[in-house]
């Protein structure tokens, strides 16, 4: 054999030894296999055992972004376009000679636009008058504005006409079936969001509108307060 072959081949088991004891240790280093986090083993590469920087975090899931609340719609109010309010009152008219009449009504509003209204009423009605009183009931159409508005009430003027079927003529010697044109003037108060207290005076008006052979009529002034709340 060439003894300088000999020479470079004499070192080779020995280098062959240091390889095998190098290598693993080195591999060991850069190659750690983690214990399972939620029963999946990890396996990542450049990790010494001490290395914890990339350690799994919380098992939760992404936080999910909570959905924007949209905004509530306004409220109605009472008396806006488009909605409707339930009404009572109770009122006193007298003709400041021999009749006094006491008008009781029960009726909704329909407000197309704000602050105006179309009223329908059912009322019901006693007269006191020379001779035999009355009672008796009817019907009633009203259209009313609230013509200045000041936020917490308001001054409004109506117009309306409605008929009364009596059990007895009236005036006394007329007629037991009439008709009733009002108009008048008056203010509602706030009373919240949805209520408001209604006072109002008006001439109030008892004719037959010449159905009968007698017409004498009837003209009086009328206060009244009610109540109305809105839906």
């Amino acid at each position: 054999m060439n003894p300088l072959r000999s020479s470079f081949l004499a070192p080779a088991p020995l280098a062959l030894a240091l390889a095998l004891a190098i290598v693993p240790t080195a591999f060991a280093s850069d190659y750690l296999t983690l214990p399972p986090a939620n029963g999946i083993p990890l396996s990542i590469a450049g990790l010494s055992a001490d290395d914890t920087a990339l350690q799994p975090s919380s098992t939760a899931g992404p936080a999910t972004p909570s959905a924007a609340t949209a905004p509530a719609p306004d409220a109605k109010r009472w008396g806006d376009a488009n909605t409707f309010a339930f009404n009572l009152s109770l009122g006193y008219a007298n003709d400041f000679e021999d009749i006094g009449i006491v008008p009781a009504t029960i009726g909704v509003s329909w407000f197309p636009v704000r602050l105006l209204s179309i009223d329908l009423d059912a009322e019901g009605t006693f007269v006191s008058q020379p001779g035999d009183n009355a009672v008796g009931g009817g019907l009633a159409l009203t259209l009313r504005w609230h013509f200045l508005d000041f936020k917490t009430w308001t001054v409004y003027g109506d117009l309306g006409v409605g008929f009364l079927a009596l059990s007895e003529p009236v005036p006394a010697g007329a007629s037991d079936f009439v008709f009733t044109p009002r108009a008048g003037v008056g203010c509602s108060f706030e009373l919240n969001e949805k209520t408001r207290l209604l006072t109002g005076v008006r001439w109030f008006h008892i004719s037959n509108a010449q159905t009968a052979s007698s017409n004498p009529g009837v003209n009086a002034l009328e206060g009244y307060v009610g109540i109305s709340f809105g839906f």
